[in-house]
């Protein structure tokens, strides 16, 4: 029998307690809140907590003023984990404890509060639109709002102001004396995999947050061994006095929608899993949705899968290896790796991503029909393009003049602005040895709202969605002062009568493009017109994008070249990881150095940029006039040496020649300089370092390019080999990193039981050529 969405919301309900109005979410606000530090070193001292014992991070005394809320002493610690180490400026992301050192010191009943620094989202709505859609499901959702902050009178920027779920949260929202069960914080590899009766395998991959002294997991160890090791045909007798079933599914559904891949359904982490204590029922508990809609790597697809499947994630996605170098973290400098993807969180050697919770409730033909009624609803009631995109515009709006006065924000104001309509770069380029120095271009929230909804209701009901296709008659513009006007046509595919089609314009700085049109029918056209006056000499990037319910957007690149350019020129070119100017194999991220190559600021927008090895064009990643981002064709393959040019406008470089080899390898590092500890991802998840070091005789994912061509089954064709504390390490997985831009590979390799502790050398070799020197890896 299907479930109405009606009974749907009467089930949500029923288990609903609404939480008292409190003054840091009554109402869209940004509020302003001012902390002060007595303490010469504060910064320092915060540093320092951090990086101290994990799940354990000390506060720092500091006072508050915050309206009419003054406190002389409260608690103030960093939070986070990429959004930390991806802050390349002092907006670091904290979480302030009012009670900490004043027992029962809160504001209206809550004593923690969460400023979230909006890392990877230049919207700067992505978390409070995301909250708002899991509440109007039902779900038990933080609530958010926005906080101006000032440390030592000096503003540090703009944040979101978040609820913290902790026992003030579960008394809130479950009632008094339903706040006293188990609170399990899942972190990578937290997906209900049953790893047997000993807690400390579960301590790797979840957190207790509640009840931590009393030590208790036998709970969460039940919950894992039902839903990993019950047969089928036992399952739902099993799981029905066990758990809030519609809380899970509807939590699954809202995440796969809105394409947060930084969650259960992608990395296998970032939700809570709450015990009721009335009827020991586990209840799915959303948290940390900043990357939601589209912002973590392969989000820029619209077209993932509705149905999530054991093989391929929710959409074909591969999963293994964990997360991306170094563990979903970006380094100091703000690098994330080549081209922003990342892969799938799967198991160690590559393999398929595994969700035992998804995969069983499949399996039971009324779970997987409630879900689908629950995914209707969400489609067809809660997110719907025009509202979620009104109510982003709203927020935006009113926050505005803080990011613009937010001069230590991670993206620009430029992005901000592109934020809905065009597509945004997140993280900075790095020098050579980063993660390939590239930014991560996410698609614009409007355009991938519309398209993402019109293709989910292709895939839930194609009877009554068709799919629908767009082309255009251009797959780029380039004018000239000579020539200001293109004419593009428009095609359309589909069973159904043509809809009408819209279309906007973005442009990296000022407003010199403008199509003739807004909109109209199908099959159409428009003209785009540029205009020169006020324009600087150069080349100038835009893009007009067209719109269609029901298929996917199109994006027509466009650049404007004024006046003639100065010649580019190359200095150097390096390995992207290691930055060494040697030879270049196949398929290697690399680094090219020099002057005029491209716009005077960084640009993952590379209209009007190519990059030539012996005439084939490169794939980019980031572009600017001193140093550009690209992954050397596969076609270099049995040759010797190549000729590199670089074009930017009208001009074009003289050609400097490199050595071609087989495999050049390099390992990416933390710290961006090509030495030091290496980007790798420790068996269970963790970035390895000093605080989290490798156990013997445990795989660790090691991150690399240059290793040459790969095989049909992307795996490394030259014999690989890997020596830590110079002994053999067997391999257990070498090929492409799944998810990940060609020429990011990723070897998983077992630390030998007889190496000596401590930061011990790693280095690969391919094809006969090894890796740098100076790379290292933690054993525990």
């Amino acid at each position: 029998m299907k479930i109405s969405a009606l009974l749907l919301l009467t089930v949500a309900a029923a288990f609903s307690q609404t939480p008292p109005v409190h003054p840091a979410w009554n109402g869209d606000k940004v509020h302003e809140i001012r902390l002060r530090f007595s303490q010469p070193n504060y910064w320092e001292t915060l540093t320092t907590n951090y990086a101290g014992p994990e799940g354990d991070t000390p506060y720092l005394e500091a006072s508050i003023e915050w309206g009419q809320y003054k406190f002389s002493s409260v608690g103030v610690r960093f939070k986070g984990n990429s959004s930390y180490r991806g802050a390349f400026t002092k907006k670091k992301p904290f979480r302030i404890k009012l009670n900490e050192f004043v027992k029962g010191q809160k504001i209206e009943g809550i004593g923690a509060f969460n400023l979230s620094n909006l890392f990877m989202d230049a919207s700067f709505v992505r978390e409070p639109v995301y909250y708002e859609m899991a509440a109007a499901l039902g779900l038990k959702t933080p609530r958010s709002n926005y906080a101006a902050l000032y440390v030592n009178d000096e503003y540090i920027g703009l944040y979101v102001l978040g609820e913290v779920e902790n026992s003030d949260f579960l008394k809130n929202y479950f009632g008094k004396g339903e706040d006293t069960g188990n609170l399990y914080k899942a972190n990578i590899g937290g997906v209900f995999t049953y790893l047997g009766e000993d807690k400390a395998a579960y301590k790797e991959v979840w957190e207790k947050q509640t009840n931590e002294d009393a030590d208790d997991w036998s709970d969460l160890i039940e919950l894992c061994k039902i839903i990993d090791q019950t047969p089928s045909a036992e399952l739902k007798a099993k799981l029905e006095p066990l758990m809030d079933i519609d809380s899970f599914l509807t939590a699954i559904a809202l995440d796969n929608a809105t394409l947060n891949l930084d969650s259960y359904v992608g990395m296998g982490q970032n939700f809570n899993v709450y015990r009721r204590p009335s009827d020991k029922k586990w209840v799915w508990l959303v948290w940390d949705p900043s990357l939601a809609f589209g912002a973590f790597g392969q989000g820029s697809n619209v077209q993932l899968a509705t149905e999530y499947t054991q093989t391929g994630g929710i959409g074909g996605g591969a999963g293994g290896g964990g997360q991306f170098p170094p563990g979903g973290q970006v380094p100091p400098g703000g690098q994330v790796p080549p081209g922003g993807q990342i892969p799938g969180g799967g198991n160690a050697g590559g393999t398929a991503a595994t969700r035992p919770l998804a995969t069983k409730l499949w399996e039971i033909p009324e779970y997987k029909e409630r879900y689908r009624q629950i995914y209707k609803h969400l489609v067809n009631n809660i997110f719907v393009p025009e509202k979620i995109i009104a109510r982003m515009n709203t927020l935006r709006t009113m926050i505005r003049p803080y990011v613009e006065a937010d001069t230590q924000k991670l993206s620009t104001l430029a992005a901000f602005d592109a934020a809905m309509t065009g597509g945004s770069a997140t993280g900075q380029p790095g020098q050579g040895g980063g993660f390939g120095g590239g930014a991560a271009v996410i698609t614009g929230l409007q355009p991938l709202v519309q398209n993402r909804v019109a293709w989910l209701k292709t895939q839930l009901d194609p009877q009554v969605f068709p799919a629908a296709s767009l082309t255009a008659s251009a797959n780029a513009i380039n004018f000239t002062p000579a020539s200001l006007t293109q004419t593009v046509s428009l095609q359309y595919t589909g069973v159904n009568t043509p809809p009408s089609f819209s279309l906007s314009a973005a442009t990296q700085s000022g407003t010199w493009l403008t199509p003739s049109i807004t909109g109209g029918p199908l099959p159409g056209s428009f003209t785009v017109t540029a205009a020169t006056a006020g324009l600087a000499n150069g080349v100038h990037a835009g893009a007009i994008t067209v719109y269609l319910a029901g298929a996917p957007a199109v994006t027509i690149p466009v650049t404007l070249t004024i006046g003639t350019l100065p010649v580019p020129a190359i200095s150097a070119i390096g390995n992207a990881a290691s930055y060494a100017a040697t030879a270049i194999a196949p398929g290697q991220i690399v680094t090219l150095f020099g002057s005029d190559m491209g716009p005077a600021t960084l640009s993952t927008l590379t209209s009007g940029v190519a990059v030539t090895f012996d005439g084939t064009p490169a794939q980019l990643i980031y572009v600017s006039a001193g140093q550009i981002g690209a992954i050397a064709p596969l076609s270099l393959a049995g040759k010797s040496q190549t000729s590199i040019q670089v074009s930017y406008g009208n001009q074009t470089s003289p050609a400097v020649t490199k050595t071609v080899a087989p495999t050049a390898p390099g390992l990416f590092t933390l710290n961006a300089s090509g030495t030091g500890t290496g980007a790798i991802i420790n068996q269970s998840g963790t970035v390895n370092g000093t605080s989290a070091p490798a156990p013997k005789g445990s795989i660790i994912a090691i991150y690399l390019t240059g290793a040459g061509v790969t095989n049909a089954a992307g795996t490394i064709s030259a014999a690989t080999t890997v020596t830590i504390g110079g002994q053999s390490a067997a391999i257990a997985y070498a090929g492409n990193a799944p998810g990940a831009v060609q020429g990011l590979y990723q070897v998983n390799a077992t630390v030998p039981a007889s190496v000596s502790s401590g930061a011990q050398p790693v280095a690969v070799t391919i094809g006969g050529v090894s890796s740098q020197s100076g790379v290292n890896v933690n054993v525990q």
